[in-house]
C-alpha cells in the first residue's frame, strides 16, 4: 500500500468517527430536546437521563453543546411559565374589558334614567305650579260659595218668614179663584194662592181628608174635588199648561206640629197621556223640605187601575190607595189617604203631614 493511500484511509476514518461522534451527540441532543418538550408541554419532570449518560453527552458535546443547550432549555422553561402568566393576565384583561363594557352600559342606562328623572322633574314642576293654581281658583270659589249661601240663607229665611205669614191666613184672601164651576171637571177657572208669592196657581191641595184621593185614571186625567177644597186639577191640564211654556213648580206644606216646610223648582214639565204623563223634569231645587220629589223624575203616574210604577211584585197605586208618580214606590207623596197616607221624607224627621199644597206659575223670561 502507498503514502497515497495510507493518507485516504487515515483521513477517510477520521471523517467517519467524526460523523459517529456528531450522531451519538445529535441523538442524546435529540433525546433531550424531547424531553424538554415533553416537560413543557405536559408538566412532567422527565429525567430519562442519568448522571453517566449526562456525563457521557457532556463528554460528548465538550465545552459548547450541553453547556448551551441546557441554559437554553432552562431559558425555555422560564418563557413556557412567563407564557402561562401572560395567558393569566390576558385572560384577566379580557374579564376586566367585559367588565368595563357592562360598567358603560351600566353608564348609559343610568344616563338615560337620569334624563327621564329630569323631564318628570320638570313636568312636576309644570303640575305642581297648576294644583298651586288651581288651589287658588278653589280657594276663591269657595269663597263665592260661602257668599252665595249667606244671600241664599237671607232670601230663604225672608221667604219662610213670608211662609208662616200668609199660611196662618190661608183663607179667602189668601185665595182667589174665578170660576163658572165649583166642579174642577167643569170649571174653567185660574185658581190664584198669594202663599209664596203672587200669581201661584193651585193644582192640587189635601188640608181635611173629605175627598177621596184613591180613584182611577181617567178621574186623575180630568180632575177631581172642589176648589175652594181638596182638590187635583187634572193630568191632562197640567200638561197643556206646562208645555205651553216653562213652568215652576212650588210645594208648600205645613205638619201636625205647625212647622212649615217649602220644595220649590225652576222648571216644571208633564208629558201627556201617550207617555203616562210623566215628570220630564224639574229643574234646580230649593227649600227647606229635602228634594224628594226628583226620585220621581222620570216616573210615569200610576192608578189602581192603570199600574205604570218600576216596583217589582207591588202594585204602589193600590198598596198605598192613591195616584201618584210611583217609581219604587215613593220617596214622597202628597196623594195618599189623608193624613197618615201624605208622605215627605226626608231622613228620620217625618212628621205628619197637616196640609200641602202643588203651585205652578209661568217662568219669568
Amino acid at each position: 500500500m502507498s503514502h497515497g493511500s495510507k493518507q485516504f484511509s487515515s483521513k477517510k476514518r477520521s471523517e467517519t468517527t467524526q460523523r459517529l461522534t456528531v450522531f451519538r451527540m445529535n441523538k442524546n441532543l435529540t433525546i433531550l430536546i424531547i424531553c424538554a418538550l415533553l416537560e413543557l408541554s405536559y408538566g412532567y419532570e422527565v429525567d430519562f437521563l442519568n448522571c453517566a449518560a449526562e456525563k457521557e453527552l457532556g463528554d460528548t458535546c465538550g465545552k459548547y453543546c450541553y453547556r448551551i443547550v441546557k441554559p437554553l432549555l432552562q431559558h425555555l422553561s422560564k418563557v413556557s411559565a412567563k407564557n402561562e402568566d401572560v395567558e393569566s393576565l390576558v385572560n384577566k384583561i379580557d374579564e376586566q374589558a367585559t367588565i368595563i363594557k357592562n360598567m358603560q352600559l351600566e353608564n348609559a342606562r343610568l344616563e338615560s334614567q337620569n334624563q327621564l328623572l329630569a323631564s318628570c322633574k320638570s313636568k312636576l314642576a309644570a303640575k305642581d305650579e297648576l294644583v298651586e293654581y288651581k288651589k287658588a281658583d278653589i280657594k276663591q270659589l269657595e269663597l263665592d260659595i260661602i257668599d252665595c249661601r249667606s244671600r241664599a240663607g237671607v232670601e230663604t229665611s225672608k221667604l219662610e218668614e213670608q211662609l208662616k205669614i200668609q199660611s196662618n191666613s190661608l183663607d179667602a184672601k189668601g185665595l182667589s179663584c174665578s170660576r163658572n164651576s165649583s166642579d174642577v171637571q167643569e170649571a174653567d177657572f185660574s185658581c190664584v194662592s198669594s202663599l209664596g208669592g203672587p200669581g201661584w196657581t193651585v193644582v192640587q191641595r189635601r188640608m181635611n181628608g173629605k175627598v177621596d184621593f184613591n180613584r182611577n185614571w181617567n178621574e186623575y186625567v180630568q180632575g177631581f174635588g172642589q176648589i175652594q177644597d181638596e182638590f187635583f186639577l187634572g193630568l191632562e191640564k197640567l200638561h197643556l199648561l206646562t208645555s205651553s211654556q216653562p213652568h215652576e213648580l212650588f210645594i208648600f206644606m205645613r205638619n201636625i206640629a205647625n212647622e212649615s216646610t217649602y220644595a220649590y223648582y225652576d222648571y216644571f214639565l208633564i208629558a201627556d197621556e201617550t207617555e203616562s204623563y210623566k215628570i220630564k223634569s224639574l229643574g234646580t231645587y230649593t227649600g227647606s223640605a229635602g228634594n224628594m220629589l226628583s226620585h220621581h223624575v222620570g216616573a210615569k203616574f200610576s192608578t189602581i187601575d192603570r199600574d205604570n210604577d218600576n216596583a217589582d211584585q207591588l202594585h204602589c197605586a193600590s198598596e198605598w190607595l192613591s195616584g201618584w208618580w210611583f217609581d219604587k214606590c215613593y220617596h214622597c207623596n202628597l196623594n195618599g189617604v189623608y193624613p197618615d197616607g201624605l208622605k215627605w221624607l226626608k231622613g228620620n224627621n217625618e212628621h205628619q203631614i197637616s196640609f200641602a199644597q202643588v203651585m205652578i206659575k209661568p217662568k219669568k223670561k
